[in-house]
């Protein structure tokens, strides 16, 4: 069933020399139904309000589908290589 099983990930993309200054992180919610990208939202900073603001929307969809709907995120952590 479509938004039953939704996963979540958080990526980084760095470019150039690689600080602090060039990274972009990406926090995104998938169907794992439809393969169909619920929701997105990007920022600067890893912090917890950006993962908030795409999850939020994913929570209104689930609200109204009559059945419980599971997400799944693989809770990794973000680390620096030097």
């Amino acid at each position: 069933m479509p938004i039953q099983k939704i996963g979540a990930d958080v990526t980084e993309a760095r470019w150039r020399f690689e600080t602090t200054d060039e990274r972009l992180y990406l926090s995104i919610f998938i169907d794992f139904y439809s393969g169909e990208i619920l929701s997105y939202s990007t920022s600067l900073h890893p912090n917890t309000d950006f993962i908030i603001e795409s999850l939020l929307s994913v929570l209104k969809m689930t609200k109204d589908t009559g059945y419980l709907s599971t997400m799944h995120s693989d809770q990794g952590i973000q680390r620096s290589i030097s």
